[in-house]
């Protein structure tokens, strides 16, 4: 896991979730990920580059625990789907595209 601090962001990749399976109330990331914090959002995305999971930081998210999934478990995801469309059309890397978005 290396972690990259680039003021107000905070990148990490390779990350490792849990190896194990549990069950718990809240959610657990499994396998290798990357990660970018900010002070609004944190984004987690696979190896691929693709956005998997989003959540925001400030007073007009509706709640701290609530994560935006990708759109191919949830219908709140079209616009995680939406990103990763046009990062396959654009070819940008992610953390590139992200900086021009937030």
């Amino acid at each position: 896991m290396e972690t990259l601090e680039l003021d107000p962001f905070t990148i990490t990749i390779d990350k490792e979730g849990s190896r194990e399976y549990a069950k718990v109330s809240y959610p657990i990331r499994y396998g290798c990920f990357s990660e970018i914090k900010s002070p609004e959002y944190v984004i987690q995305y696979n190896l691929n580059g693709e956005i998997k999971f989003i959540q925001g930081r400030t007073q007009s998210w509706p709640h701290p625990a609530e994560w935006l999934m990708d759109g191919r478990r949830k219908p709140k995801g079209d616009m995680i789907r939406e990103f990763n469309e046009v990062k396959k059309r654009t070819r940008l890397p992610t953390f590139m595209y992200l900086i021009q978005r937030l």
